[in-house]
């Protein structure tokens, strides 16, 4: 599994890395920089690492279903950084409505706000 630091600094665009990480170390503005990714999404993440766009969770071809542990990014407080199997998180995020981003190896996911995308990133 990938840190927070990490995935900023692998997969956000370089001219929103800095405010997101700030935003995200600061207890007050978490919620604030998790919440980006209810709506703009395609914004922040940088093109080249996502290797697929689906809109729902049936779609997600079988290779992305590791049982891989990951950890849950969401302006959600009872997901945010919650462990558990890339599989088991992508059920959880089916229940979701909020956005929801999974940290693993390979793989990282974003989910938005229902109903939005789900970028699959390598």
């Amino acid at each position: 599994m990938i840190s927070e630091e990490s995935f900023i600094h692998t997969f956000i665009v370089r001219n929103r890395r800095g405010r997101l990480l700030y935003e995200l170390a600061d207890p007050k503005k978490r919620h604030a920089a998790l919440d980006r990714f209810c709506h703009s999404s395609a914004d922040l993440l940088d093109p080249k690492h996502i290797v697929c766009t689906v809109r729902s969770f049936k779609e997600i071809p079988a290779e992305f279903l590791n049982q891989e542990e990951c950890v849950i990014l969401s302006p959600d407080p009872s997901f945010d950084q919650k462990k558990m199997t890339f599989a088991e998180a992508l059920e959880e995020a089916d229940l979701c409505f909020d956005a929801m981003i999974l940290l693993s190896k390979p793989y990282c996911a974003v989910k938005e706000e229902c109903p939005g995308n789900i970028f699959l990133l390598k």
